[in-house]
């Protein structure tokens, strides 16, 4: 695809004003659209290859609006300025949603979600949605493979997080919505190593028909591989570093930990503070070592449920380096356990 040329050689539409071509450039605008690490829609072969399927650290990535790559390969002048243009757009007060007439059960990432039984997750990401640019992590989450169920390892960004780079990088805002498993939200994840030597029996030599074996007690004792028995690092903080190290400019991150409604109720979590677990996490920086350009973090942890009707509760949220005002919280009626408070974020 080639800009169309006047009668002196010159593009057409690149010899308009620059803000006549961003106002056309609103109207190439594609409906928002919802990304996946996966590639393969088919549910019926998912389970039959001997092969696992790959992960990473973002498993969706959401975007209100896009621009066709058709647009963005035209020249390098017009690819500048589309960019330029959609992070604009993005990073606006009040960024517009262009809507899909596409029912959401109809759309690829549904069907890729369904493949992997998480539509109910992708479903409730979408009712969540607010005009912002959204990154869907998971942490500690058990994944069905060939050989049953496993906690793969997610530590590097999906080619289409890295394809996406040009713009994100531009991002100035930016919300993660996290799916975390129970090893995360008990902190067993980020508690000191310890070894337990096990019973052993002694096997001396029968001189009695009636002799028994002597059994040993167990001993508690503390790995030694471990010096100093410091507390392993969070896995949703290395997670959100990991995405953070290739965000240079956000400077407004809003991280909401979904947790489903029968999880919440049957998890053995503490009865009256679910967030004891990961108290360290919430006291702490959201990343370790990337997103010193912070200005404002929102931290909320939220109860779900698909329904019908689709229901969802805050019961902690936290604001830090701001007000504690929650401009786009789209819940009408918090629950009478909601938490609110505010402080500055510790340096890094």
């Amino acid at each position: 695809m080639q800009a169309p040329l006047n009668a002196s050689g010159q593009s057409t539409l690149l010899s308009l004003p620059l803000e006549l071509r961003d106002h056309i450039y609103s109207f190439l605008l594609l409906p928002q659209h919802v990304y996946t690490s996966s590639a393969t829609p088919e549910t019926y072969t998912i389970y039959r290859s001997n092969k696992d399927q790959p992960t990473y650290v973002d498993t969706r990535i959401y975007l209100p609006a896009r621009l066709s790559p058709n647009i963005l390969q035209t020249c390098k002048q017009l690819r500048e300025e589309c960019l330029s243009f959609h992070a604009h757009h993005l990073n606006s007060l009040s960024p517009t949603t262009v809507t899909d007439p596409t029912p959401p059960e109809s759309t690829l990432s549904h069907k890729l979600a369904a493949r992997n039984n998480t539509h109910p997750d992708e479903t409730m990401e979408r009712y969540h949605d607010d005009g912002v640019v959204r990154i869907t992590l998971e942490i500690l989450r058990t994944f069905r493979g060939t050989m049953g169920f496993f906690v793969p390892v997610r530590d590097v960004p999906s080619p289409h997080f890295l394809s996406f780079l040009p713009l994100l990088g531009r991002i100035k805002k930016m919300k993660f919505i996290v799916w975390a498993g129970y090893d995360w939200w008990s902190g067993n994840s980020t508690r000191p190593v310890i070894s337990i030597d096990r019973s052993r029996r002694a096997k001396p030599k029968r001189t009695w028909p009636d002799q028994t074996d002597v059994q040993q007690p167990s001993v508690r004792r503390e790995d030694d591989s471990i010096p100093s028995q410091a507390r392993r690092p969070d896995r949703l903080a290395v997670a959100i570093d990991t995405v953070l190290q290739h965000l240079p400019v956000v400077e407004e991150l809003q991280v909401d930990v979904l947790l489903h409604a029968t999880d919440f109720t049957n998890w053995d979590l503490p009865e009256e503070i679910k967030w004891e677990g990961i108290r360290e996490w919430l006291d702490g920086p959201v990343s370790l070592s990337a997103g010193a350009q912070l200005k404002k973090v929102h931290r909320r942890l939220i109860v779900v449920h698909q329904g019908p009707p689709t229901i969802s509760g805050t019961f902690l949220r936290q604001c830090e380096i701001g007000d504690g005002t929650w401009d786009n919280d789209d819940l009408s009626v918090e629950p009478s356990f909601t938490e609110s408070f505010s402080r500055t974020i510790e340096p890094v």
